[in-house]
């Protein structure tokens, strides 16, 4: 067994650094003197032995004491203790849990789940308590209860083993630098050793990230290097805007495969210790490359690396038995829709240097100057950070010679001999036939594919899934309260022991009816890390619910419960087939978040978890409602109604959603897709079966989503369809033949095309697990909502999509909240808002615009109208490098309306906001019906009562400058050049120009400035 064993805690690349670090030796050898000398008087004949002869002395090594944890100084479980320093036995500066002597750490069974046991009591005492010491006597683990993985990560030094090779510095040097004292006590910062060991930690895990996002997009690195393989392997010089597309996404799946190997290699996922598998492993691929990388290669035309590649990834989707490997499927791994990755290829040459980017990286501590990059270190959140760098490029294929320059913005110009004097020589060459990347740093604002902070993420998650989760379990605490005061009554041992198991049964009913029907959704998931941070905190909700009655060997005489399981890779892969939903226009974008949650939930020896039907691509903006097509379809029945159909029917009283038909389909794609959910997942066969009952449920809800398509068709382009119209093709649709029927058929085929185009999306048809599995007037819809949506004003759409957004047809807006001056966040707060459920939570990360602006009026109206805003923090300039200045609102769809609280972060360096996110207090709660009595509903975060009196005052006795003058648009700071100078020129209409700097508290002064007034240029409305 390792001595040191690093899981999910540290980097172990700077882990490996510590162990080199000689500058601790000294210190570290008296530790090892202490294991030599005090291991062989452990006693193991109980926990309070093992305290008193052993953990207690190696503390003491450590300069660390035991203290009692409960206040009174009684210790009334000898597993549980404080830890203080040696000279201040007041300050708690940690805990430490010793479990039966010998136990196993890594189990995971009720009462003997001992790393869960361990952090909760940390998370449960009355002071705040981090860092964690886990022991057995033998093996002792570092704990971070904070940690979002909290029940699964620690770093282990095996005393037992250590003790038989005291001699083991490297060993030694990670046991002194992580359990010594002086790791725990905290600066005058109030950081701990330990957390500035982790924030070194993290910062070379992103070296590592930073590594790879520069090297796939750069215009020789990765993604370069694969698409000019598979270009070159056509043998065409010429390519169409289509075709070029279908390369770089074929590109993209194999750099999707190559990196969930490399992870599940990393992480023992696939049997890297099995000799036979680790001949043709990809780490034994990536070896190759280096030596053909750095000692040259035999033919750089051969396919050798491709061949290999090929086989392995054929091997991992269909099974391999000699080498060990069960059959993944999942589809990252079909080539069926993939045509470069089923016929083409890359030549040596072209891979090498892709794997070579991909497994290594500049290291100044290596001999040849290069380093292995550990993917256990990368957290899967770090595939959105790859995914914002690819996403601004597009695959173009040079025609003839250019030359690449790079501006001070680092922006990248493609430029033809000549043009602009090119070349110079800092130009690059990119020679005909070679594969390039235009940049379109506008896509990624279009897409809202900014990496959004981790601290953010967190916070948003548990604001919203981790808050609807605790009001769930709000009343199984009041009941198991009664059950535990019965308990400690002191009832007959056998009742007790009756209770407990009543007690169990009920926490894991809890779980699989009410935490695994939590439904929790993010409408532009890109690469999925909201989604991804939601898996891991309801797995933790999951653990510590389960956990919530106290039993063990202390207070009862059942030391656990075999039959409720706490494991939390288990849930997290129920979790993540259940509860996550998202959607997101970019293909590309959801492949990544599946697999993201692949890699976050992949099981050894498990198929990857079918999410095709809860991760769906398209436009989360522009499609029909339910609703919409129910008022078009008023008296449409079945082929065959009944009498009382008939009479409803006649009486315009019947709607699509009162027809049979329509609750027989719905019926029935509903009961499959509880079928799909409910199916324990084992080997590929199962996920098979998952896919074909999902084939089923789109057949089932096909005539209502072609339906719906047609209906929004009308907005972007087909002509003559009418709510008449659409009740015929409805009716063919429904019942068959009903002339005229090439007519329709063109309609139909019309709007598939259009669909496709536009990537139509009907949320309730695609999501009727979550919209029609209950009648529609009860609750229904996503009970979390959370994300960073896209940013752009609307003057920046799509003009077809953006008069969809416009449009209202029959009264009834597409979206209340669409005007020429608005953004693109706030509809997608509207949507967010439709599609939540009753007593749901919704959060967002988007500018704070809509504050004040009136452009936004009927945003906040609708805020006002439909929410119960619970908080708002304000957010610095510089949190995205977009330059943005963003807030976070977290709210309830609530009817009634309380208070707002309010953080405001605005002045608070970037560097402090995860410490702020923690720690620092709202500065102020307003009561929202402050902003609803005032004028445009502003949300005025300075309001206080003092405050709103005096305002009310100024309003009475005041004119609105409206009343005095026209307030047109006139110029923004981007046209400043072109409409400001200091030109007296009566061509030009010059007006005087007032700055804010020009203006002191009792006068102001012009600079000379003027503003060139053209009237038809800015005589806009405001």
């Amino acid at each position: 067994m390792a001595i040191i064993t690093n899981y999910l805690l540290f980097n172990h690349t700077y882990l490996r650094q510590l162990q080199a670090d000689s500058g601790v030796d000294e210190e570290a050898s008296l530790a090892a003197q202490g294991v030599r000398e005090w291991y062989g008087f452990q006693d193991s004949t109980s926990t309070e032995t093992l305290v008193q002869s052993w953990v207690a002395p190696m503390l003491q090594i450590l300069e660390l004491e035991l203290q009692p944890l409960n206040s009174d100084g009684e210790v009334n479980d000898a597993r549980v203790h404080l830890l203080c320093t040696a000279w201040d036995h007041e300050t708690p500066v940690g805990l430490c849990y010793v479990t039966p002597p010998g136990a196993d750490l890594d189990t995971t069974t009720k009462g003997r789940h001992w790393m869960a046991q361990a952090v909760l009591a940390a998370r449960n005492s009355q002071v705040a308590i981090r860092w964690v010491i886990l022991t057995n006597g033998d093996q002792w683990r570092l704990l971070d209860a904070q940690a979002l993985r909290r029940y699964e990560a620690y770093l282990q030094v095996d005393l037992g083993e250590l003790a038989q090779d005291p001699s083991d510095l490297s060993a030694l040097r990670i046991f002194y630098r992580c359990f010594h004292r002086s790791v725990f006590e905290r600066n005058e910062r109030g950081e701990s050793g330990l957390e500035r060991l982790l924030a070194a930690s993290d910062r070379a895990t992103k070296q590592a990230e930073d590594h790879l996002k520069a090297r796939v997009s750069h215009n020789e690195g990765i993604m370069a290097q694969l698409c000019l393989g598979f270009v070159q392997a056509t043998g065409r010089d010429s390519f169409t805007e289509a075709e070029r597309d279908a390369i770089y996404r074929d590109a993209t799946y194999l750099l999707y495969r190559i990196l969930f190997i490399l992870y599940a290699e990393a992480r023992e996922l696939l049997p890297v210790n099995n000799p036979a598998y680790r001949d043709v492993s990809l780490t034994e691929l990536t070896k190759t490359a280096y030596d053909y990388k750095l000692r040259g290669m035999p033919d750089g035309q051969a396919t050798t690396l491709w061949e290999r590649l090929k086989r392995l990834c054929t091997a991992i989707y269909e099974s391999d038995e000699p080498l060990g490997i069960p059959a993944y499927n999942g589809g990252l791994f079909d080539d069926a829709d993939k045509p470069q990755l089923r016929k083409g290829h890359i030549t040596d040459a072209h891979l090498t240097e892709a794997l070579f980017d991909l497994a290594y990286r500049s290291g100044s501590d290596t001999s040849d100057g290069y380093q292995s990059i550990d993917y256990r270190d990368l957290s899967v959140r770090h595939l959105g950070s790859l995914y914002e760098g690819m996403i601004e490029y597009k695959l173009q294929i040079a025609e003839e010679t250019l030359w690449a320059r790079r501006d001070k913005k680092g922006n990248v110009r493609f430029l033809r001999t000549g043009q602009d004097g090119a070349p110079r020589r800092t130009d690059v060459k990119v020679k005909q036939g070679d594969v390039y990347f235009s940049q379109s740093p506008g896509e990624r604002r279009a897409t809202g594919t900014y990496y959004t902070p981790e601290y953010i993420v967190d916070y948003i998650v548990r604001q919203t899934v981790w808050r609807g989760l605790e009001e769930r379990r709000a009343p199984l605490e009041k009941k198991l309260a009664g059950w535990l005061e019965e308990v400690a009554a002191g009832i007959a041992p056998d009742e007790r022991a009756r209770m407990q198991r009543v007690a169990d049964e009920e926490l894991r009913r809890f779980v699989e009816e009410q935490v695994l029907s939590f439904r929790a959704c993010d409408p532009a998931m890109g690469s999925g890390h909201f989604l991804v941070n939601a898996a891991h905190q309801m797995t933790d909700f999951i653990v510590e619910t389960l956990h919530m009655t106290p039993w063990g060997p202390v207070l009862s005489e059942v030391e656990g419960n075999d039959r409720v399981d706490a494991d939390p890779a288990v849930w997290r892969r129920w979790v993540v087939e259940r509860c996550l939903y998202g959607v997101d226009l970019s293909l590309m974008a959801v492949e990544l978040a599946k697999l993201s949650l692949w890699l976050a939930s992949v099981a050894e020896g498990k198929p990857l978890s079918f999410l095709d039907h809860h991760l769906r691509q398209g436009n989360s903006l522009i499609g029909a409602r339910l609703k919409d097509l129910a008022e078009v379809l008023v008296g449409v029945v079945s082929a065959k109604p009944s009498r009382k159909e008939r009479k409803a029917r006649e009486a315009g009283q019947l709607s699509m959603l009162d027809d049979p038909a329509f609750s027989q389909h719905v019926t029935a794609a509903t009961d499959l897709l509880a079928q799909i959910s409910a199916r324990v997942v084992e080997g590929v066969e199962d996920v098979k079966a998952q896919e074909t009952d999902y084939e089923q449920v789109r057949a089932e809800l096909e005539p209502y989503r072609r339906l719906a398509d047609l209906w929004t068709a009308r907005h972007f382009g087909v002509k003559k369809v009418d709510n008449q119209r659409l009740r015929a093709v409805f009716k063919y649709l429904l019942n068959g033949a009903v002339s005229p029927v090439p007519e329709y058929k063109r309609l139909l085929t019309q709007a598939q095309e259009l669909a496709n185009k536009r990537s139509f999306f009907h949320w309730e048809l695609e999501f009727p697990q979550v919209f029609l599995d209950r009648p529609l007037e009860d609750q229904v819809g996503f009970n979390a909502l959370v994300g960073n949506p896209p940013y752009m004003n609307t003057k920046d759409m799509n003009p077809i999509e953006r008069e969809f957004c416009y449009s209202s047809i029959d009264g009834h807006p597409n979206f209340e909240t669409a005007s020429t001056k608005s953004n693109l966040y706030a509809m997608f707060w509207e949507k967010a808002i439709y599609l939540a459920g009753q007593e749901s939570s919704l959060s967002l990360i988007t500018p704070y615009s809509w504050l004040s602006i009136r452009s936004f009026l009927k945003l906040r109206e609708l805020f006002l109208r439909e929410l119960d805003s619970k908080e708002i923090i304000l957010l610095p300039i510089g949190v995205f490098d977009a330059g943005i200045a963003t807030s976070i609102l977290v709210a309830a769809k609530l009817p009634e309306r309380g208070e707002l609280a309010v953080r405001d972060f605005r002045d608070t360096p970037v560097s402090e906001l995860d410490s702020a996110f923690k720690t620092e207090a709202p500065q102020r709660h307003i009561p929202l019906d402050a902003f609803l009595k005032s004028e445009d509903y502003i949300f005025n975060l300075e309001w206080d009562h003092s405050k709103a009196k005096i305002v009310d005052k100024i309003y009475q006795v005041s004119v609105s400058l409206s009343d005095l003058c026209t307030v047109d648009l006139g110029i923004n700071t981007t046209n400043d050049e072109k409409y400001v100078g200091y030109l007296d020129d009566p061509d030009l209409n010059p007006k005087r120009l007032l700055t804010g700097n020009d203006f002191s508290r009792y006068s102001d002064q012009w600079k000379e400035l003027y503003v060139y007034y053209l009237t038809d240029q800015m005589k806009r409305e405001k």
